[in-house]
């Protein structure tokens, strides 16, 4: 989707940026015993975690029940939280003032994500204006664009023509794609494409009314990143104060966007 990428660039590649944090992610124990909580700024802890609030994806359900959230320290500074996802422990830092969120799967460098969120809700709100939350169709196509990249275009000729699209996680001012013909062989999996990147959709558009801490953009980019080697998703939305159904949402979001990549390579 090329409406988001150029604001993705950095948003995978920035891991630069990390090295300011390194100190922080060494120190979380530490900075347990600081106080520096504030009311002025938002705070959590591990009850806004436990709610299925406007859930109905049992997989999505299935996987927040596997999830072991712990907020480390909240103040008005920092926010740090891990997490036990997949077997593997991640952390994430959420700096209130610069407003930039890192992630990482402890012990692996290679997995370190940094996401500057101003830079992203500089282009948000002319994003939702370019993106229809509705299937384009026409007599003789059908299209489905995504914050998240995962994208199809159908055309209605005999045999049908298949566009698939997903996000580049190296060069992200790119998306990948191919394009195929509908067979009797492939019919099935290029459905299931179709209808994971329809839920991805469906689940955005919630995420979006729900709205709650980071925005869309913010989430897709977790999103590209767990799935290509980083962080799981809910370490970072725990720690950019995605609470409640936006919370839930997301994690639906991630559950649908990881099916879409795997049907991807199965056409």
């Amino acid at each position: 989707m090329k409406k988001i990428i150029k604001s993705l660039i950095f948003v995978i590649t920035a891991v630069l940026i990390f090295s300011n944090f390194a100190p922080i992610l060494a120190n979380a124990n530490e900075m347990e015993k600081n106080n520096f909580l504030s009311s002025s700024k938002k705070l959590i802890d591990n009850s806004d975690f436990n709610s299925e609030l406007g859930m109905v994806d049992k997989e999505a359900i299935e996987y927040l029940g596997s999830l072991q959230i712990n907020v480390i320290e909240d103040n008005e500074n920092f926010r740090i939280v891990e997490s036990i996802e997949n077997g593997k422990p991640m952390v994430a830092i959420f700096d209130k003032n610069s407003n930039v969120l890192t992630t990482q799967i402890k012990g692996d460098d290679s997995s370190k994500l940094v996401i500057d969120l101003n830079e992203l809700a500089a282009l948000e709100e002319s994003l939702k204006e370019s993106i229809s939350g509705d299937i384009s169709a026409f007599a003789s196509s059908m299209k489905q664009d995504t914050f998240t990249n995962y994208e199809y275009t159908i055309e209605f000729t005999s045999p049908e023509s298949w566009q698939l699209r997903r996000p580049n996680p190296d060069n992200p001012i790119n998306w990948l794609y191919k394009d195929v013909k509908k067979t009797t062989g492939n019919a099935t999996n290029l459905e299931k494409f179709k209808n994971a990147v329809n839920d991805l959709n469906d689940y955005e558009w919630k995420y979006i009314g729900a709205a709650s801490g980071a925005g869309i953009l913010a989430i897709a980019a977790l999103i590209v990143g767990a799935i290509n080697g980083g962080a799981g998703i809910a370490v970072g939305l725990a720690a950019a104060g995605v609470t409640g159904a936006a919370y839930n949402y997301a994690i639906s979001m991630n559950r649908a966007a990881k099916d879409a990549h795997y049907y991807y390579f199965q056409v």
